[in-house]
């Protein structure tokens, strides 16, 4: 069980989808990026309503763990273009 459900979880350095990550749980206070390693805080106070409060982070809907994406790289597209 989630300590925060329907909460997606966006790496603070890439970008990647964090809940995605094998492995991730977020009863976990910090979680380290398995794409480019960033030890994120996992923490109410991190908790943005709308995507668009917090810069990086995609702005498509798709919170879906699809890798069709290109992954890392994908990220970095949607973050810098």
């Amino acid at each position: 069980m989630l300590r925060f459900p329907n909460v997606t979880w966006w790496c603070d350095s890439c970008g990647a989808n964090l809940n995605c990550q094998e492995g991730f749980d977020d009863h976990k206070y910090v979680w380290k990026c398995t794409e480019c390693g960033y030890k994120n805080s996992i923490s109410k106070d991190n908790i943005f309503v709308e995507q668009g409060n917090y810069p990086g982070v995609p702005s498509d809907d798709d919170d879906s763990c699809d890798d069709s994406d290109g992954g890392f790289l994908g990220g970095l597209f949607r973050r810098f273009f």
